[in-house]
């Protein structure tokens, strides 16, 4: 899907709305996580928590384990 989405991609510059129009549902989290990291001091935050998940992903979790105090978060 990415290597599609390059090859498609403008040569000069490429805009949120494009990616979002190309990726569709798939471009929730992306988005957000770029939206969240522009943010200044947040960006520490949130690649702890991306790292965190990615371990997950790595050992093969069928989803994301939060903590019981963040997952009873309504």
């Amino acid at each position: 899907m990415l290597r599609q989405l390059h090859d498609e991609a403008p040569r000069d510059y490429v805009t949120v709305g494009c990616l979002m129009g190309r990726l569709r549902k798939r471009s929730f989290g992306m988005i957000m996580l770029a939206l969240v990291a522009t943010v200044p001091g947040v960006l520490i935050v949130a690649g702890l928590v991306l790292m965190v998940h990615a371990f997950q992903m790595i050992a093969g979790k069928p989803a994301p384990i939060f903590p019981r105090r963040i997952a009873a978060v309504p």
